[in-house]
């Protein structure tokens, strides 16, 4: 697992083959805004297309941005929930010429690991009756 999530910190930084755009993403925890860098290497009037890939590969976000000349452009997602999502980015009338993508590993939150499940009935009773139990086998003990 830890070897499947330095894969991810490394292919954070990846460039397309002809070099004409570059993307470039850092890891972040759920709840915080995820900027997308984009790099366009010489002068373009092409448009590029960032689009976010949620965890079940479908898009779930997408922003176009003109690449008119060399330059470096920032696109932001925000409200994003733990998980690894992809983003690609596009460039070219027909969107073959220029692609690339990364993967961005969105980390669960401290607060929502240690939050109660959605119905908190069953999680209190067995952590009351444990509880119990423990308190009883105790009692036994110093008898």
């Amino acid at each position: 697992m830890c070897f499947f999530f330095l894969i991810l910190f490394f292919a954070a930084y990846a460039d397309v083959p002809n070099g004409l755009v570059k993307i470039s993403a850092e890891p972040i925890d759920e709840g915080e805004t995820l900027d997308v860098l984009v790099y366009c290497k010489q002068s373009n009037t092409d448009i590029v297309t960032v689009a976010l890939y949620g965890p079940d590969d479908h898009v779930m976000s997408s922003i176009d941005i003109s690449c008119n000349q060399a330059s470096q452009s920032s696109v932001t997602f925000t409200n994003l929930k733990a998980g690894i999502y992809k983003v690609k980015a596009t460039m070219g009338p027909n969107f073959e010429p220029a692609m690339m993508f990364t993967y961005v590993n969105v980390r669960p939150s401290v607060i929502s690991i240690l939050s109660l499940p959605e119905q908190p009935l069953p999680f209190v009773l067995v952590i009351g009756f444990s509880l119990i139990f423990l308190l009883r086998c105790c009692k036994h003990k110093e008898r």
